[in-house]
């Protein structure tokens, strides 16, 4: 373990250990064991005893060790999600359709036919952590209600994109949406309801298309820096749309509906600098567009109680300017002042390729010491690791820089378990990993999920999160689809530790004080116990 470990967290397990070695040791010198033809086939009980704490040894380091009191309760619940797991994965092996070993565009359905999925979607899932604005809320929707605007014009653009391919490049024609009363530069625009009416199968068929063209979702990529250039361009259409004030409130609303639905009661999610306009063509100011996000959550509170709060983190993209950067951390630790709960970080987003944060040190150093000057505090939540490559060289080495910057969290980590001495860092210093499988699988970082490292890091005691990162790109909404993935393919996981990952969701948010957070985990709780209540009844 790292020199940088603490000596408390470096031997908690010493006596254990200890213990262990003892009975091996008295198994090896007291016990003479026959080596014949005619020996018993069955082990001994100090064979078995050395074998339990072997076991017990191994379980000691797990993320979700000592979650659950195994109330009869929920034994009886843990054996329902077991059985369902174990009886609905083996008939979905046998026709080569296990959820977890098919491209999620693929398994989408299949998941939607199981039990376990309808147990896992009215699941409290707690705080979910690892979002971005434009991608919350089903495409679909979002087009069908641009398209009531009466004053939204549609047009369609070429956008060209690379392929590390041959030809070297391609496009594809995208919607461009603008809304405005007044007349429009070409003939090439049109109200989107005339051009919804008149796309070939009709206002359905153009939203599918709409979907298709703005995601991930047709193709499986053969690399993950072709997924990445095509994932570049897909939020083009959704900020067009998200940039309309009326539409803008209107997809807030919608977005807070779905997570309470899927059980989410907390949300962070990673925001830019967002000035909006609004029916008359006036320019909404960034303070101003916070301002109507914390009237929509807090009307939305009065009708659901239990929902806590929608918070952001203030990004950047990574392949900014020097000075474009400097100009973020300034914004952000200014927002800090005026919007102290709403705005709760930053963070610099985008493929880990373009800039390393090795690079970006100076600027985030500086960025914490204007942020003291000017009394405020300015977290850090980092995406790092989101690659398959293997330091010491970036994109991997992200991972180094984003601890030694102080990240309160890491974005995906996917490479963490390839460095043991990182990985103890990170669970000595008690970061939490934000992990979104989907997401990862849909950018080319793994194919079936039951090679994903986030059991890993599980079972060695990083304690995760689970998100689903930009889920309207890749065709589903909220995070039950993520729980039900990772549940579903691997078996070393239990009751106790789908609630230790929505659980996580709180204690590792950004809430704020101990109080904030213990009235959010009291909730939780209280919701816990009626669905646990729920799956022992079967």
């Amino acid at each position: 373990m790292s020199a940088t470990v603490p000596a408390a967290s470096r031997f908690r397990w010493a006596p254990f250990a200890a213990g262990l070695l003892v009975l091996v040791l008295a198994y090896y010198f007291s016990v003479k064991r026959r080596i014949s033809n005619d020996e018993a086939d069955v082990p001994d009980g100090a064979y078995l005893a050395l074998r339990q704490a072997l076991l017990e040894l191994d379980n000691a380091t797990r993320f979700d060790r000592n979650t659950l009191q195994w109330t009869a309760l929920e034994r009886k619940a843990n054996a329902y999600l077991h059985k369902l797991r174990l009886h609905e994965g083996a008939a979905l092996e046998a026709v080569s359709r296990f959820p977890p070993a098919l491209r999620f565009p693929d398994a989408k359905s299949v998941i939607e036919g199981t039990r376990l999925f309808d147990a896992i979607r009215r699941m409290p899932k707690g705080g979910s952590l690892h979002y971005h604005l434009e991608a919350l809320v089903d495409q679909k929707w979002l087009v069908a209600a641009a398209a009531n605007e009466s004053n939204c014009h549609v047009s369609f653009e070429a956008e060209t994109y690379r392929t590390f391919a041959n030809p070297p490049t391609a496009s594809v024609k995208l919607p461009r949406f603008k809304f405005t009363s007044q007349s429009l530069p070409s003939t090439e625009w049109v109200t989107c309801r005339s051009a919804r009416e008149r796309h070939p199968g009709g206002p359905a068929a153009f939203d599918l298309y709409a979907e298709s063209v703005n995601s991930v979702i047709p193709n499986a990529y053969a690399t993950e820096d072709i997924a990445w250039a095509r994932f570049g361009m897909v939020f083009n259409m959704l900020g067009d749309l998200l940039h309309y004030q009326p539409l803008f409130e209107r997809y807030i609303a919608q977005a807070l509906q779905t997570f309470y639905d899927d059980g989410v009661t907390y949300l962070e999610v990673r925001i830019s600098k967002w000035p909006n306009y609004d029916e008359h063509g006036r320019v909404v100011a960034f303070s101003e567009v916070l301002d109507s996000v914390k009237r929509i959550v807090d009307a939305f509170r009065t009708t659901h109680p239990d929902f806590i709060d929608l918070r952001f983190i203030y990004q950047d993209v990574r392949f900014n300017t020097p000075e474009g950067i400097q100009a973020s951390l300034d914004t952000v630790i200014s927002l800090r002042k005026s919007h102290p709960l709403q705005i709760v970080g930053f963070d610099l987003v985008g493929h880990e390729k373009a800039t390393p944060l090795i690079d970006l040190v100076p600027l985030l150093t500086a960025g914490t010491r204007a942020a003291k000057h000017a009394k405020v505090t300015l977290d850090y939540f980092l995406h790092a690791g989101e690659t398959l490559h293997a330091g010491p060289a970036p994109p991997d080495a992200n991972l180094v820089d984003a601890l030694l910057l102080g990240t309160r969290r890491i974005g995906h980590g996917f490479s963490l378990s390839k460095h043991a001495g990182l990985m103890s860092k990170v669970i000595a210093s008690d970061i939490a990993v934000e992990v979104a499988v989907i997401s990862n699988q849909m950018l080319g970082l793994v194919g079936d999920i039951r090679r994903h490292p986030v059991i890993d890091m599980m079972l060695h005691g990083v304690q995760v999160v689970l998100a689903s990162d930009d889920p309207s790109v890749f065709g589903y909404e909220g995070v039950s689809y993520d729980f039900y993935q990772v549940y579903m393919a691997f078996e070393a996981l239990d009751l106790g530790s789908l609630k230790k990952l929505a659980m996580n969701g709180i204690a590792y948010s950004a809430l704020g004080g101990a109080e904030s957070k213990a009235r959010a985990m009291g909730g939780f709780e209280r919701r816990w116990a009626e669905w646990v209540q729920e799956l022992a009844a079967h």
